[in-house]
């Protein structure tokens, strides 16, 4: 059998590489808890799902963050290869679900900004933040004509009250 065939037993046995453990671990969860990047590569190309939590809350990406020390200074463990190949998952994955693959393009055919690196989050809270204060430095508008509608309608009302015929307007 040569390399990438499937054989007879895989078709039969169907694996889920999903499958969870008492404790709601996944195999992709483990294997980056013990740094296993070969076997993290392997799952995610079968399907493996880094965003599924344990019962504890905790993803893949989570167990693929550093160990840090009390000082906060101090790495007891790094995990920047096993985390590089979650990262390397995640970005083809957005290309695939969003088409998105290399510089986007803008409608004169020139390459896009890159977002800086905080994210659209920011921006959008800048641009909020200028649409408030141009707001709240406007005078506010006045509509015409509304406060003789309602002045006609209060005399009608106070009219009636008294037994007097209300006055078409």
């Amino acid at each position: 059998m040569l390399p990438g065939d499937e054989c007879t037993a895989a078709k039969v046995f169907f694996v889920n590489v999903n499958r969870r453990d008492a404790k709601g671990w996944t195999p992709l969860s483990v294997a980056v808890f013990h740094d296993r990047k070969r076997l993290a590569k392997l799952l995610l190309d079968h399907g493996g799902d880094p965003n599924l939590a344990n019962q504890f809350g905790h993803t893949a990406f989570d167990v693929a963050k550093d160990q840090v020390a009390s000082d906060e200074r101090t790495v007891l463990k790094d995990k920047s290869e096993v985390r590089a190949v979650l990262e390397e998952w995640d970005r083809d994955a957005r290309s695939e679900l969003f088409g998105t693959s290399g510089d986007v393009k803008v409608a004169d055919g020139a390459a896009a900004e890159q977002l800086p690196a905080e994210g659209t989050g920011v921006a959008l809270q800048v641009e909020m933040a200028a649409d408030d204060a141009a707001r709240d430095a406007a005078p506010p508008k006045k509509k015409k004509g509304a406060g003789a509608k309602k002045a006609a309608a209060a005399v009608g009302r106070m009219s009636a009250k008294k037994g007097g015929k209300k006055k078409k307007t």
